[in-house]
């Protein structure tokens, strides 16, 4: 009876290890299949922790960039809808972003138009193109395109009106002179000037200082110390007085 007991036994025993043997060979053979498919597919069973660990740090710390610059760049573009942002681009300023310190002259001088005293003092010698005058150093009669005011050396002479500096020269008759633009065809000229502060050229604005009373030439030396003045339009003199207030 006791060897029946054992025989038993052991057959059970070895029945249940060919069953557990039989299903670790099915899982084994499992595996191999399913590593063979995955290797087909261009898939890997293996996860590289730290592959995944960069790419998640990564996109975090991305994502917090992101963030932020959307939180300085980005505001709500409808009051009832705050949801809805967009993007503001800070535009460069440009030249008209700028004031302007000094407007430009427009040179519109008229018959209308008015001129101020460059000089302060009496009137020696008078424009006159209808008639002949007397010239006291010349001691002779002839017209005058000009007129002289009397001046004492080195006194300021003022821009009379808005002009250019078209001409600047020197003579026997009038010595340094400045012919000025005032638009319209009109055309300013002084004389015996000396110490000029303008050049060819320049925008002047009326009272601005052109130049200084210089000592009179050999052709005005009993006149005495003056400014010349001469005005003309499209060539033709004029008389100042009809012009300066």
């Amino acid at each position: 009876m006791k060897n029946n007991s054992k025989n038993s036994f052991f057959k059970e025993k070895s029945f249940l290890a060919l069953t557990l043997v039989a299903v670790f060979a099915l899982a084994g053979v499992i595996a191999v299949a399913s590593v063979i498919n995955n290797s087909q597919s261009g898939k890997t069973p293996y996860v590289d922790l730290n592959e995944s660990g960069n790419e998640d740090s990564t996109q975090g710390t991305t994502g917090n960039r992101v963030a932020d610059n959307q939180r300085e760049t980005t505001t709500p573009v409808d009051a009832e809808n705050p949801t809805e942002e967009t993007t503001q681009v800070a535009e460069l300023p440009t030249e008209s972003d700028y004031p302007v310190d000094v407007a430009p002259i427009a040179l519109m001088f008229s018959s209308e138009d008015t001129l101020t005293w460059p000089v302060e003092g009496n009137v020696v010698l008078e424009y006159s193109m209808d008639g002949s005058i007397y010239f006291p150093t010349l001691e002779q009669y002839k017209y005058n395109p000009a007129m002289l005011v009397q001046s004492e050396v080195n006194t300021p002479v003022e821009a009379a009106a808005d002009c250019v500096v078209k001409e600047i020269g020197s003579n026997e008759e009038i010595g340094t002179y400045v012919v000025m633009s005032l638009g319209g065809d009109y055309e300013l000229t002084y004389g015996q000037l000396k110490s000029l502060e303008v050049s060819e050229g320049d925008t002047i604005r009326e009272g601005e200082v052109i130049g200084y009373v210089n000592e009179p030439t050999k052709y005005y030396l009993v006149e005495g110390c003056n400014l010349y003045i001469k005005l003309t339009q499209g060539g033709e003199p004029v008389d100042p007085l009809d012009y300066i207030r």
